[in-house]
């Protein structure tokens, strides 16, 4: 019961969630892309798109095609070092939107409130309605999403997201081995963009995104975030477990 408690006083002090898509102009608790598109606002058709870096070659590690559960990241320039783990239909049940609803509705996950401040959140295209999310690896072909809480008043994950810069090195590792990625930039948006961003939405060979709020950027009258912080980053590389 004292979790739950602070769980709701956290949400009361702008600790907000993210995702993929937003259904609603004001929406907190971010919609990670319906299968039934007729379910959310309106979003441009989805293009795959040939990535403007160059992908790593096949000399390393990891076994050719294979994409894998994230189970842990590293960013240096955020001080973050943490466990990932999949956002499920379990943690959609125990979530609400900003309105109250239940994040899991119709046999499907609507929103993304995920339980814990401390670690990041991976969404699985093809999951309980989810549209959208690849598993990370050295020929993944199309985009990763992962999302970690922002807070003003507690720690937590992606409370440094606005601190990366372009070139900055993030890790991710699987079962196979530590996936490298090197951060393109960061920007910030307004929530109500986000569904129709294509930028957003494209669906790029080796693209990680790292979604969260900008608790910089403004709040509406009920406290929550006016805008998304959004980094993209791409795969360099890998090596083998030490």
């Amino acid at each position: 019961m004292a979790a739950r408690r602070a769980r709701n006083w956290a949400w009361r002090g702008l600790l907000i969630v993210l995702g993929a898509a937003l259904v609603g102009s004001l929406a907190v608790i971010c919609w990670p892309g319906l299968a039934n598109r007729s379910e959310a606002l309106a979003i441009p058709p989805i293009p795959t798109v040939t990535p403007t870096y160059e992908l790593p070659s096949r000399t390393d590690p990891l076994p050719a095609g294979i994409t894998a559960e994230p189970l842990h990241i590293r960013i240096p320039r955020m001080e973050v070092e943490t466990d990932v783990a999949p956002y499920t239909a379990d943690d959609a049940r125990a979530g609400k939107d900003w309105l109250g609803n239940p994040c899991y509705r119709g046999n499907r996950i609507r929103c993304i409130d995920p339980p814990r401040f401390d670690i990041v959140y991976h969404q699985i295209g093809g999951v309980e309605g989810i549209r959208f999310g690849e598993y990370p690896g050295l020929e993944t072909l199309g985009t990763v999403y992962m999302y970690g809480h922002s807070a003003v008043k507690q720690k937590a994950v992606f409370n440094n997201l606005g601190k990366l810069k372009s070139g900055d090195a993030i890790e991710i590792e699987t079962q196979y081995g530590i996936l490298e990625y090197v951060v393109d930039k960061v920007i910030d948006i307004p929530k109500e963009q986000y569904s129709t961003s294509e930028e957003v939405w494209e669906q790029v060979p080796g693209r990680l995104l790292l979604v969260s709020c900008d608790q910089s950027g403004g709040s509406y009258g009920n406290g929550h975030a006016k805008n998304n912080l959004i980094a993209f980053a791409h795969v360099t590389g890998a090596r083998a477990l030490s």
